[in-house]
């Protein structure tokens, strides 16, 4: 997840290989127990963060791993609530 995170985050990283480390980043994230792991790997604020990325494709696939990850999964609803509104 850290590794997906990081290219997602990488200015020299292109736009497509940027999609594809969102894409396997939602895959991991469906895992309950790779969710709740976003909050001590500190991966919630970065990715919460790219909810303001200039790129469009970026902001859409941000939202739709934040949505993969809060799906029936309180824990990780409260975490991004306390994320998005500290």
């Amino acid at each position: 997840m850290r590794d997906a995170m990081a290219a997602i985050q990488h200015p020299d990283v292109d736009l497509d290989n940027k999609i594809t480390a969102f894409d396997n980043f939602e895959q991991l994230i469906e895992n309950l127990d790779n969710a709740n792991n976003m909050e001590p790997l500190k991966l919630w604020m970065p990715l919460v963060e790219q909810l303001d990325n200039p790129e469009p494709e970026l902001r859409r696939y941000a939202a739709w791993c934040v949505g993969t990850a809060v799906q029936n999964n309180t824990k990780s609803q409260e975490r991004v609530r306390r994320t998005h509104h500290p």
